[in-house]
């Protein structure tokens, strides 16, 4: 939310500022799933999001992936996350 507020002074697009403040939330559902092995709480987390995002979800994969590209992050979670979206349509 920090990110967003900040955005706002700077940008009024809905969509981007949506994505900028859930931009986190895939990773931390899949993080919730990798850590207690919860997977369905997990999936339904991401979904949620997913529901959220609506028509604006190819925007929100394409940042994922971009910022999941930065540093030494591996792909498993983008993974995860593309194909509970991929699976949902």
């Amino acid at each position: 939310m920090l990110a967003r507020r900040f955005a706002e002074k700077y940008i009024t697009d809905n969509a981007v500022l949506e994505i900028i403040e859930t931009h986190d939330e895939a990773f931390n559902a899949w993080q919730k799933g990798a850590r207690n092995g919860n997977w369905e709480k997990a999936g339904e987390r991401a979904m949620k999001l997913v529901k959220r995002l609506g028509d604006n979800i190819g925007m929100y994969l394409d940042f994922y992936l971009c910022d999941n590209e930065t540093g030494d992050k591996k792909a498993d979670n983008y993974e995860w996350f593309k194909a509970l979206v991929f699976t949902s349509c």
